[in-house]
């Protein structure tokens, strides 16, 4: 029988090689539309109301490592986009009777053909995810925050601004990064989430309580307020 000479040093740096390249553990980002939505007035906006969504800078995936030497030779990869469009789409149809998604603003006559009182068009503009591992008894504990930031536009069918504004999502959530790191990924998933349902919730706040947004869209009707008594 043939014996095949093993050196153990050589197996050795193989295998810290292997290490050294570590792995790219994709984070599963879901939708967190807005749960609690604040308003001083009653029911939902009256539709039909043209909702335009840009990426931004969430078009891409987004790659980062922790800020820490524990796990700092994998990589931790996110794609919010989907789940981000998601969530918006779903607050945005909470608090309108109507929504007509479009990937391009609308023209006048799109807007009068739909019955539209105007459109909210809404973009991407922040997405910073962050991590640190420290060292744990039987593996690392991972801390991961994201911020997620979006400009907001609602105007009305004569492209007057109703509302400008930008709103933001800063939510850290912790757990164990598991031996081989790669629970850490799921730690990301969690602070992403949280950010993403904070960052939905102001933005339907700022929606739903603008004055100049309720009264183009009721048609001049009095606008009925919350007893908050």
């Amino acid at each position: 029988m043939l014996r095949i000479p093993v050196r153990i040093p050589t197996v050795l740096a193989i295998l810290a090689l292997v290490l050294l390249c570590g792995c790219t553990y994709k984070a599963d980002i879901r939708a967190a539309p807005a749960v609690n939505i604040y308003s001083s007035y009653e029911g939902k906006i009256p539709g039909p109301v043209f909702l335009v969504m840009d990426k931004g800078v969430v078009a891409s995936p987004v790659t980062i490592k922790t800020a820490t030497r524990i796990c700092n030779f994998h990589q931790y990869s996110s794609d919010p986009g989907d789940a981000l469009l998601a969530s918006i789409r779903q607050t945005t149809e909470a608090m309108f009777e109507t929504v007509l998604e479009k990937k391009q603003l609308p023209t006048a006559e799109e807007l009068r053909e739909a019955g539209a009182a105007g459109y909210v068009f809404v973009k991407i503009a922040r997405y910073a995810p962050r991590m640190r591992v420290d060292p744990g008894f039987f593996s690392g504990s991972a801390s991961a925050t994201a911020e997620i930031g979006m400009e907001i536009t609602a105007k009305d069918a004569a492209n007057k601004t109703l509302l400008s504004t930008m709103v933001a999502g800063l939510r850290t959530a912790d757990g164990d990064s598991g031996p081989n790191c790669d629970h850490a990924a799921m730690v990301l998933s969690d602070a992403v989430a949280a950010a993403t349902q904070e960052a939905m919730e102001r933005y339907a706040e700022r929606i739903a309580n603008s004055q100049q947004v309720r009264m183009v869209f009721e048609g001049g009707r009095p606008l009925l307020f919350v007893n908050k008594r």
